[in-house]
């Protein structure tokens, strides 16, 4: 099916029939219908219809149940005890299916509503909310809150309400350019219409919007192929691996080797197999039907097509399927192999290896040298920033040296420091798990508004242990390892002790 040119939507609301005129009856037919409300006052009783909510009185004895008139507007309905005491809503959603002027269809959504509650007559309002155009290749949908604006574009999927359709929508349809849409035989091979589809005709419009975006999926139904129909269905007739406007099978398929496409059309349109036999054929190999179904089997797991795709970039199906095979032994599951094998190789190729390189496409230890990967990229994405950092803040080298000679502090075998460089403190923070790397504190640190100093035994002066942010003399804060304070007993004493000398220098 061709792509067609996207109508406008004047010329689209331009094709729009008249709404029947006993529609709005229609949407209301199962509605509560109001009661009489009574109250016995002796002989007499006091009544207030929940239609109009007007009040009269009786004497006829009310009996609940039974049916009675309201003198005042005529409605009838069933006596109830007591009054209104609280305001009584129901909602519900209802489609109108139409043919349109050129042919074509149109679902028409409309939300109907009735309440009433004490001392106020009953109200009712039914609103269209959606439009729904249907034609051969194409939906184009509106929204009510402003009908010059497109509501959704083709790609997104139309999230229906439980609702019911007007009855004459067969009649509508067959008369329609989707006139060979078989409904009734499309529910049965997908088992997704409704349990009731008498009330919920949610299905139905599902279906027909399937059918106007790929009416291949006639031809889909009358082969039996209930993976790809229910696929579609479910998809509002897209599937990324099928071309809906292909104007034969091959094309619709992205297939040219009749040898699989007859493969497919074997396995009665197996969906999740047609991603295998398009990889087959753009790859050039030949897989036996033993490893075609291991690859869809991979292809299921999470992200799995993905992965399995890049990974017999680097292999053969064979040896990929060999390779789940030894290396399930250490992960348990096919999913967490293909799941860790694939950001394995995906980290070595980021990082600049040979990927010619066997031993590295096949690791003896995926489970250690994929974690060796993770502290790889994440050392390297470290170097990256803080080389960033360190541009950016330059001004943290260039006083290192005034600052030491001022700061610098040496005794009962601890040392104080500035830091050296931006990196130093974006290092500092991520080694200690608190929030000195930040901007905020290079910026000061860089401006001189405040220092960061580090705190560190003297035999592991390249070990973090505390970190300080001092304002000339005075500390505004010093933390360790995820902002707490170990030895605080010790330490604190020992930084007094370090102001008091430095007071003293100045």
């Amino acid at each position: 099916m061709a792509k067609k040119e996207k109508p406008s939507m004047d010329e689209l609301f331009a094709t729009l029939p008249d709404v029947p005129t006993v529609y709005e009856e229609w949407c209301f037919q199962d509605f509560p219908n109001p009661p009489i409300y009574y109250r016995r006052e002796g002989k007499i009783a006091h009544c207030t219809c929940g239609k109009c909510a007007g009040d009269y009185t009786t004497a006829d004895v009310p009996v609940r149940g039974k049916n009675a008139k309201c003198p005042l507007c005529g409605h009838s309905g069933e006596y109830e005890w007591k009054r209104i005491t609280k305001t009584i809503n129901t909602s519900e959603t209802k489609y109108l299916l139409q043919r349109t002027n050129d042919g074509n269809v149109v679902v028409r959504e409309y939300h109907a509503h009735q309440g009433f509650r004490q001392y106020r007559k009953m109200y009712r309002s039914l609103l269209e909310v959606r439009r729904f155009f249907l034609r051969l290749g194409a939906v184009q949908g509106y929204n009510h809150t402003s009908w010059k604006e497109l509501w959704f574009t083709s790609p997104q999927k139309i999230y229906l309400n439980t609702g019911e359709l007007y009855p004459t929508w067969e009649d509508e349809l067959k008369k329609s350019n989707l006139k060979y849409c078989d409904v009734s035989a499309i529910k049965e091979l997908t088992k997704r219409g409704s349990g009731n589809p008498e009330v919920d005709d949610r299905s139905t419009v599902d279906i027909l919007i399937a059918y106007a975006n790929n009416p291949a999926i006639e031809m889909y139904t009358k082969a039996g192929w209930k993976s790809t129909v229910s696929s579609l269905v479910w998809n509002q007739g897209k599937n990324k691996n099928i071309n809906r406007f292909g104007k034969s099978l091959s094309t619709q398929l992205r297939l040219k080797d009749k040898t699989l496409i007859r493969r497919f059309v074997e396995s009665q349109g197996r969906l999740t197999l047609l991603p295998v036999l398009q990889l087959e054929e753009k790859s050039g190999a030949h897989w036996s039907t033993e490893m075609e179904e291991k690859i869809e089997q991979l292809n299921r797991y999470y992200t799995g097509e993905r992965a399995v795709k890049y990974l017999l970039k680097y292999m053969t199906a064979q040896q990929l399927i060999n390779r789940v095979v030894q290396y399930k032994e250490y992960y348990g599951t096919e999913q967490m192999v293909v799941s860790h094998y694939y950001d394995y190789l995906k980290m070595r190729e980021e990082l600049g290896y040979d990927m010619h390189n066997e031993i590295y496409l096949h690791p003896k230890d995926l489970r250690r040298d994929h974690d060796q990967m993770v502290k790889g990229k994440n050392a390297r994405a470290d170097e990256l920033y803080c080389t960033k950092k360190n541009a950016e803040y330059p001004g943290i080298e260039k006083i290192y040296k005034d600052l030491s000679k001022k700061y610098e502090y040496r005794k009962d075998g601890y040392i104080i420091r500035p830091a050296a460089s931006a990196e130093e403190i974006v290092m500092e923070g991520r080694n200690l798990h608190h929030c000195v790397g930040r901007d905020e504190y290079l910026n000061k640190h860089n401006r001189g508004t405040s220092v960061i100093l580090f705190l560190r035994k003297e035999k592991y002066p390249e070990e973090p242990y505390y970190t300080i942010e001092i304002q000339k003399n005075r500390i505004v804060q010093w933390y360790g390892e995820k902002d707490r304070k170990p030895d605080k007993e010790i330490i604190e004493p020992y930084l007094n002790a370090y102001v008091a000398s430095l007071t003293k220098a100045i």
